[in-house]
């Protein structure tokens, strides 16, 4: 099923993951579970100190993965905060944004189309590299994947504590350019990333967009990642990778 009969399916009861719904809708993680995925966190325009906006994932020392509809306008000049790992008064790492770049697609269509193209990448301005947090790995294999699939997130009832559940089902062929879960997401969870778990550990397949349908019978959309994301990610790891080394044989030469 194409991107046309999707929009045919939700289009007359989509509501944006921005908008306010009855309750949060995934439960929070526990400590441990926590501790797994430091690499998510709050995306905001405000700063660490305020509640969250949307929700983004670090996919590479200085690159977090997010909804284009949670960055607004990439040209207004307003630095985009990330706060990785945020638990209530802490967190693991915070970082402004120094480009917003928005998937190059999604201003140049409109209505329902946009959903397909709600990607964004964040660009900080400084590496984020940390024993407690690794970047998650980003996959364009969605398609390939069965599930089942993870969520993981913050809302907007419980903004400082993470949320997520892992027993995510889709609910449309897999053939389909977007995927439709059935579990349902509230304000906070947009720019949520959607994982699978593989031989080598969880990838990013997905981006969380928005909600379709009532309360009662909500389900969740996400953007699958496109090569735009894995290309940028990839120059990231490099730029970085060789900003370490260039300070290593530094470091070597003057202990020599």
């Amino acid at each position: 099923m194409g991107w046309n009969s999707v929009k045919t399916s939700f289009a007359m009861v989509i509501l944006m993951a921005g908008a306010a719904m009855g309750g949060d809708m995934l439960p929070l993680l526990n400590k441990t579970q926590r501790g797994d995925w430091g690499a998510v966190g709050a995306v905001n325009m405000a700063g660490f100190k305020v509640k969250v906006s949307c929700t983004g994932t670090l996919i590479a020392p200085d690159l977090v993965l997010t909804a284009a509809h949670c960055v607004g306008d990439p040209t207004s000049g307003k630095a985009r905060h990330f706060v990785a790992g945020l638990t209530l008064d802490r967190y693991l790492a915070h970082a402004k944004s120094t480009q917003v770049m928005r998937h190059p697609a999604y201003d140049l269509v409109s209505g329902n189309r946009q959903f397909r193209y709600d990607i964004a990448l964040i660009r900080l301005d400084h590496p984020i590299i940390t024993d407690q947090l690794t970047p998650l790995p980003v996959s364009d294999g969605l398609r390939a994947q069965a599930g089942p699939f993870a969520i993981v997130g913050y809302s907007r009832f419980r903004p400082y504590l993470l949320s997520g559940r892992f027993d995510c089902n889709r609910t449309n062929p897999a053939q389909a350019d977007t995927l439709i879960l059935d579990c349902p997401v509230i304000s906070g969870n947009s720019g949520a990333p959607v994982l699978v778990q593989t031989p080598q550990g969880w990838r990013v397949v997905a981006v969380v967009t928005a909600t379709i349908g009532p309360a009662a019978k909500a389900r969740s959309l996400a953007a699958a990642i496109p090569d735009w994301v894995l290309i940028e990610a990839a120059k990231s790891r490099a730029r970085h990778k060789t900003t370490q080394g260039s300070a290593t044989k530094q470091l070597r030469s003057v202990q020599n």
